[in-house]
């Protein structure tokens, strides 16, 4: 198998003073059993973001760079805390 040529990706490279996506966990649970996901074998704690915090999280972002892409997901499912997600996502959109 040919190596890759890692100067041609090099050159596609561009430095950012900040992130330019920000994942945040909102939930740590999760209502479904996918095959491959690991979560059920996890060790963590179950539970929720308090709002507080998001909105903390949201204006750091914001007040650095509100172009940042923010994700409120990563193993758990946002879905499951229903309105509150919402309002976590209509904050982050206020604020740019």
């Amino acid at each position: 198998m040919k190596k890759p040529d890692l100067k041609l990706v090099e050159k596609t490279l561009k430095e950012y003073d900040f992130p330019r996506l920000a994942i945040r966990e909102v939930v740590s649970r999760c209502n479904l059993k996918c095959l491959m996901c690991p979560q059920k074998s996890m060790d963590k704690a179950s539970g929720e973001m308090k709002l507080g915090l998001w909105k903390k999280i949201i204006d750091e972002i914001a007040e650095k760079d509100p172009t940042v892409e923010v994700w409120p997901a990563i193993m758990g499912e946002p879905l499951l805390i229903g309105d509150k997600l919402i309002k976590m996502i209509r904050y982050a959109k206020d604020r740019g």
